[in-house]
């Protein structure tokens, strides 16, 4: 039904993260025209991508009336999204298709989507209602999505793919090729509510752990060491660290 969509990490200047990554090896790409931009891509052709976003402590006052709308979730997840630090902060989750087909429309997508919300809910999962969102790629294309999200924000958030979907010849200059897994850590308390929301999945790699989040990535055909101050709070791992 689901699968691993991208990983999010908060930054606190994504300017700055766009530069260090460049500078690291990696082919960065705005969400929207850099000037006005909050959040920058790391694509891969295949698997999981990262969206870095730089999320102002003043949207965290917007909580409470995009709760009022979309739902008290919605209003707990920005919040959560706005809060201090950098680093790994939340994943998403994306309609799992049997064939790897571009659906025809946005619309198709929400519609496919409220049936999977339908779904999590009758699996005892509380939700926001659906947000639709979208955004001005630098080239001029208008990118549009929808998703909603679990009360708890331990738990993935779930999307749509993006439409129109990217499809790029995605070079690294570090030699990075994609996303091998993404570690996850998993409280007692919501491991049944994961797994009843994602059974199995080849890049998600859940293990116990005391607070729930995303721990590390591993990249696969990276050929250099990524400096950790570059980072801004991401942590990966690859076969090149242990060489």
């Amino acid at each position: 039904m689901l699968k691993c969509s991208h990983i999010v990490c908060r930054v606190n200047n994504i300017a700055d993260t766009v530069r260090d990554y460049e500078l690291l090896g990696f082919s960065m790409e705005w969400g929207s025209i850099s000037a006005k931009a909050h959040n920058a891509l790391l694509w891969f052709e295949q698997g999981p991508h990262i969206e870095f976003c730089q999320m102002p402590k003043r949207f965290s006052y917007f909580a409470f009336p995009f709760g009022l709308i979309y739902g008290k979730a919605a209003g707990r997840r920005l919040r959560h999204w706005a809060g201090p630090g950098e680093g790994w902060r939340d994943l998403a989750l994306e309609i799992q298709r049997e064939f790897d087909s571009e659906p025809l429309s946005a619309e198709n997508n929400h519609q496919e989507l409220q049936l999977i919300k339908e779904a999590v809910n009758k699996l005892g999962i509380s939700t926001s209602r659906i947000i639709r969102g979208k955004r001005v790629r630098p080239d001029g294309v208008t990118v549009q999505f929808s998703l909603f999200a679990p009360d708890d924000v331990g738990l993935p958030f779930v999307t749509t793919p993006i439409l129109p979907r990217p499809q790029p010849k995605i070079t690294h200059p570090n030699g990075a090729t994609g996303i091998e897994w993404v570690r996850i850590g998993v409280t007692e308390e919501l491991s049944h509510h994961l797994a009843k929301l994602i059974p199995q999945d080849q890049w998600l790699k859940a293990e116990p752990a005391e607070q729930n989040g995303v721990i590390e990535v591993r990249l696969s055909g990276l050929n250099e060491h990524l400096a950790i101050n570059l980072l801004h709070g991401a942590v990966f791992s690859s076969t090149h660290d242990e060489k």
